[in-house]
């Protein structure tokens, strides 16, 4: 019963991450293409859960070696080389494309990166899984090369944050890190390295953006995003396991593709619809697999 309970648990979270993290592609690309740089949505995002986080470095600062090695790696994939890949795409390719190529593409990076770091490999069905969500994607690659060298080059760094991505949840399937010390890792550490670069040599918007654009980015990308969708990530992750966490997260494409429809007047073209269909349809057959395997996961 409490087995059973944990894993009700595990999915509500998993549930709310996709729902924060579909909306995240939304309000990014919304962000990227109006008045700020994505320079200045890496500085709210991070600027912003560091306010936030410095109560939990404090409580946990006692008991946890928060300059371990492993808490800057976390860090470093989870926090900076994300957050630089996904923001600067945002601002080259439409939210439709982010929705395949970052979240769509998670599930074949995370396992690509779990088999690397780990040495564990995704067999049978969910294997299969992965590969209708690869089909999804590869049309989609095709479609792009024949649209712009922006949005290829958007899609190509979408790719890239998936594989920091990727690593990071490796290293916390390898670690099982306190899951709120490494929110606060991760925003506190960013925010370390990126903020004294981004004040003294990026370009930024920041002093003649709307009020009302400013708050709703930090408000979504500090709080919501870098520190709510984290902390739910990382627990979830441990209780359903990491890669049934991965091919769960391939649902958040289709979410997101069509709430770019109405909030950015973005359009479904074919393409995109059999990309989706693959990603989510990949989704749908590996999560009913891995949960019928799921005694096979490292992640308990």
């Amino acid at each position: 019963m409490q087995k059973n309970y944990s894993l009700v648990t595990g999915y509500i979270m998993a549930a709310i991450v996709i729902s924060i993290w579909s909306g995240f592609i939304v309000v990014s690309r919304y962000g990227a293409t109006n008045a700020l740089l994505n320079y200045d949505l890496i500085a709210l995002r991070y600027g912003v859960a560091t306010l936030v986080s410095i109560p939990v470095w404090w409580f946990f600062s006692a008991r946890i070696n928060f300059f371990h090695y492993r808490y800057l790696l976390l860090a470093l994939f989870g926090g900076l080389c994300y957050a630089f890949c996904a923001f600067s795409a945002f601002a080259l390719a439409p939210a439709n494309h982010a929705a395949v190529f970052l979240p769509g593409f998670m599930p074949v990076a995370i396992s690509l990166c779990i088999w690397l770091i780990l040495g564990t490999r995704v067999q049978g069905k969910q294997l299969i899984a992965l590969g209708i969500i690869s089909a999804g994607i590869v049309l989609l690659a095709l479609n792009t090369l024949t649209v712009s060298a922006d949005t290829l080059r958007g899609d190509l760094l979408f790719m890239g944050a998936a594989f920091s991505w990727g690593v990071f949840n490796a290293l916390l399937k390898k670690w099982h890190p306190d899951p709120y010390a490494t929110v606060a890792a991760v925003s506190l550490f960013t925010s370390v390295v990126y903020l004294p670069l981004f004040l003294m040599y990026l370009p930024s918007n920041l002093g003649s953006a709307p009020d009302a654009e400013i708050w709703l980015q930090a408000g979504y990308q500090g709080v919501l995003a870098a520190v709510v969708q984290l902390l739910l990530y990382v627990k979830a992750a441990k209780t359903i396991g990491a890669n049934n966490m991965a091919v769960t997260m391939a649902f958040v494409p289709v979410l997101a593709a069509l709430l770019a429809v109405p909030v950015l007047q973005e359009q479904i073209t074919v393409f995109i619809a059999v990309s989706l269909l693959c990603v989510t349809g990949g989704a749908i057959y590996g999560n009913i697999h891995g949960n019928k395997n799921r005694h096979k996961d490292e992640i308990n």
